[in-house]
């Protein structure tokens, strides 16, 4: 798990007797995953994706969660101008349906 991750209280919640390993990033996720240090890991499925095509050995399973959470975010400097703050709102309102799957489509380019 990502330390202070959606997933981290996922497993908490419906998994409260599983040991979790966390780490700080998902590409030492997966290669702790690849390299047996662990049995599974619990991440969206863009993610899942990216981590797939970089060790083909992982494979992605048919378990499915719903993530109630407010979803991720953008960081800007604190006094960002609003017109700014407005304008990257507006571009996330427009391309936040299609993201995973744009994801999903393109993580075959990645090398």
């Amino acid at each position: 798990m990502i330390n202070s991750s959606v997933q981290q209280q996922v497993m908490q919640k419906y998994f409260p007797k599983a040991p979790l390993k966390l780490f700080g990033k998902n590409t030492d996720l997966a290669l702790a995953l690849a390299h047996n240090k662990m049995d599974a890991m619990l991440v969206d499925v863009p993610t899942a994706a990216l981590a797939i095509k970089a060790n083909p050995s992982l494979v992605q399973t048919n378990l499915k969660y719903n993530d109630d959470s407010a979803g991720a975010a953008i960081a800007l400097p604190k006094n960002s101008d609003k017109e700014l703050m407005k304008a990257v709102n507006s571009v996330i309102d427009q391309y936040k349906p299609q993201y995973s799957q744009w994801v999903l489509d393109n993580v075959k380019y990645l090398k």
